[in-house]
């Protein structure tokens, strides 16, 4: 029988190394986005934002779990380093599951239309939520995107972004 093995789990076991860790995963990172080929020069703007519009998505790829770990670690480090008095309790895996699992949809501070099968709203991250036309999506998977390129995910990566909070606090703030 094997036992599956969360990212709480993988960093408790490998305590001693974090900091190699976020400097491998720091490192790969930067290995990657050097070995990137130089977008293309041409004198047709549309055709520079099409490409640029491309390496973002390149770079994303390329970043968002690498950092995904870092912050974790980040955020692990920090509660540790708390006073044992300000350590409330401790946050189980229970309690993320139970944070990713609040709807979007509540956490959504504006307008949503339905059009096939998908939320819409204007993205909050976007001109201050006034862009002109809905460019953020909540899925039927309660997870959210911006196809405007600000990024997308759960969430606790929704109210990280929003409140400006670390993991942690996202996930006691969704708990409460």
């Amino acid at each position: 029988m094997t036992t599956k093995l969360n990212l709480s789990g993988a960093l408790a076991m490998f305590e001693d190394h974090l900091n190699e860790i976020c400097e491998a995963l720091a490192t790969n990172i930067t290995a990657q986005l050097e070995a990137l080929p130089p977008l293309p020069v041409t004198d047709d703007e549309y055709v520079t934002w099409v490409w640029a519009g491309v390496r973002e998505i390149e770079v994303e790829q390329i970043t968002e779990i690498p950092l995904q770990v870092i912050r974790r670690i980040q955020s692990r480090r920090y509660y540790e380093s708390m006073p044992h008095h300000e350590k409330k309790e401790r946050i189980t895996d229970e309690d993320i599951q139970r944070a990713k699992e609040v709807s979007i949809e509540e956490l959504y501070e504006g307008q949503l239309k339905l059009v096939s099968g998908k939320l819409w709203g204007k993205c909050p991250w976007h001109a201050g939520g006034q862009e002109r036309t809905a460019s953020f999506v909540v899925h039927k998977d309660n997870r959210w995107s911006c196809f405007s390129g600000c990024g997308h995910g759960d969430s606790l990566d929704f109210v990280q972004r929003r409140d400006g909070v670390n993991f942690i606090q996202a996930v006691k703030n969704l708990t409460r």
